[in-house]
């Protein structure tokens, strides 16, 4: 047998796929753009070249660690789990392998997140053009975020070995990737940071991340490779970790079935299969708001002795609770139906008289239940910090954040909408959770900053690095807007019109492969060519 088999084939699967290729392309285009934009302003003399070069540089790093982070623990937060749901896991077992080799296996996945890193770190070095960034930096920086990668796709497969559910393992992932950079986002906020929290800073790759980043004044930083060596170490002691899990657990039974419901007295029984989920405690969300609105206010509370009663802090606390309720809403749409197919609930419904919009209906109620008192609480707490931000500012400043929050909150509900509609679709479509929950996410909150970063990069390539025209500001904002609604309304009547018209197709059959979430171009490049060549004049 060949070593490390699983790890070969997994490597020749993802090379064998487009959106393997694609992928890569859309993260070197995107850092290109960021970077473009950063290099013509710092050119054209709107800030000093070595501090463009500077931020340049922590802004294209900052969002580098948090996608490592965040890809990490999708592709592999679920891989095992999803082999021991399907019963696939035991067969693997019947051979030869070890327990190393399933695990090095799934973390082969993250071929396709190691080659995105690396397409972006030419962009990134580009900011040693403007000054202020040595060779030095660009490379402790590059081996962090390749570290952070790492670590959290450890800490996602000893999550993953020891989980049966889908949902609760990239929570629990999720949870521990907010945990483990908590001491970094503290630091950056400007809190100074005790021997004990410094501490806590030195085994997460945040610490090494931070190390490695050009000096802030105000951010006290451990050493670079102790940090380094530490939390690797530690990655490796959680892959140990999985390692023996997976050969312990591999035949590990599932949950109990949960005691099937009377659906005969049921208006509609999609609603009534629903009954458990919306039973479950309608409270737990709105205390983890509230702990959340708490933390981010004794944080500005210990930054400055007033910090909690300040306009940043409440922007902060809008926008965290906005973020994690549109989280929750993608995590419930992407494994309602799913999970409904998986127990064998939605082949019943399929048998009955029932057509797809009712069974959608069942699971958007659901949905509504879940969210319901955390959406009304994020409401509640909208209008108290407007009203404090207004009685802060003064009348006219008052009123223009109050319209901004209001643009904001409306944003909100519309990612609602949409994040409800294509998780429902997307979960269909997927091989698993994460995965479903990965491309939602990026359909409807990243791909809008993407298209701004592009359009950016053209209006200044357009400028040449001169000062901005009202009118290139405002065509840059006109196609922010328009890739709003393209990835908002675009998607989601995609998504709508997917599930009214093929839900019993989809529903009854298995996941298609990630090249099938997109349109399907070839075919129609096929049907123009072969237009063309009707209409092209024949060799005699």
């Amino acid at each position: 047998m060949n070593f490390l088999p699983i790890v070969i084939r997994e490597l020749q699967v993802s090379a064998r796929r487009a959106m393997s290729y694609y992928w890569r392309s859309l993260a070197a285009l995107n850092a290109a753009c960021v970077t473009l934009g950063f290099l013509l302003v710092g050119f054209s003399g709107a800030l000093p070249a070595a501090s463009a070069g500077a931020l340049t540089f922590q802004i294209l790093s900052g969002i580098g660690y948090g996608i490592a982070a965040l890809m990490a623990v999708l592709a592999t937060s679920d891989c095992i789990s999803e082999e021991r749901r399907d019963g696939t896991l035991g067969f693997l077992f019947l051979t030869d392998l070890k327990g190393y080799d399933v695990i090095l296996g799934k973390l082969a996945r993250l071929g396709v997140p190691v080659c995105c890193l690396i397409a972006t770190f030419p962009a990134l070095g580009f900011t040693m053009l403007l000054g202020g960034i040595s060779i030095g930096d660009f490379a402790n920086v590059a081996i962090a975020v390749v570290n952070t990668l790492f670590f959290f796709a450890a800490l996602g497969l000893l999550v993953s070995a020891r989980s049966w559910d889908g949902r609760a393992a990239v929570s629990l992932a999720v949870l521990g990737v907010v945990l483990f950079s908590a001491p970094m986002i503290a630091a950056l906020l400007g809190l100074r940071l005790s021997g004990l929290v410094m501490a806590f800073l030195i085994p997460t790759p945040c610490g090494a991340f931070l190390a490695a980043m050009p000096p802030i004044a105000f951010v006290a930083v451990p050493n670079f490779l102790l940090s380094l060596a530490v939390s690797h170490a530690i990655g490796w002691l959680f892959l140990i970790g999985a390692s023996r899990a997976v050969t312990r657990t591999f035949s590990k039974a599932g949950p109990a079935p949960a005691k099937r419901l009377k659906l005969a007295g049921a208006a509609n029984p999609s609603i009534a299969l629903h009954a458990g989920e919306m039973a479950r405690n309608p409270w737990k969300p709105v205390y983890l708001l509230a702990a959340l609105v708490g933390i981010i206010a004794g944080i500005a509370a210990l930054i400055a002795g007033n910090g909690w009663y300040d306009i940043p802090t409440f922007l902060c606390m809008v926008l965290a609770m906005h973020l994690i309720v549109k989280f929750w809403t993608a995590h419930c749409a992407c494994r309602s139906l799913p999970s409904r197919r998986q127990s064998g609930e939605l082949e019943i419904l399929l048998t009955t008289p029932l057509d797809g919009d009712d069974i959608l209906l069942g699971s958007t109620t659901a949905i509504k239940h879940q969210m319901l008192r955390p959406f009304l609480f994020v409401v509640a707490m909208d209008i108290l910090l407007v009203a404090l931000a207004w009685h802060k500012l003064g009348l006219w400043q008052g009123f223009i954040f109050a319209c901004v929050m209001l643009v904001e909150f409306l944003w909100f509900i519309g990612n609602l909408y949409s994040l409800t509609w294509v998780g429902l679709w997307a979960g269909l479509k997927s091989s698993s959770h994460a995965k479903a929950l990965g491309r939602t996410l990026f359909y409807i909150l990243l791909l809008p900053w993407s298209v701004l970063a592009i359009s950016a990069a053209m209006v200044g390539i357009m400028t040449i690095g001169r000062s901005l025209s009202p009118f290139m500001g405002f065509l840059t904002a006109a196609e922010y807007v328009m890739a709003l609604g393209i990835c908002n309304l675009g998607f989601t009547g995609w998504a709508v019109s997917e599930l009214r018209d093929h839900f019993r197709l989809l529903a009854g059959s298995q996941a298609l492969p990630s090249e099938a979430f997109f349109p399907q171009w070839k075919p129609f490049l096929d049907k123009v060519r072969s237009w063309r060549g009707k209409r092209a004049p024949q060799p005699a």
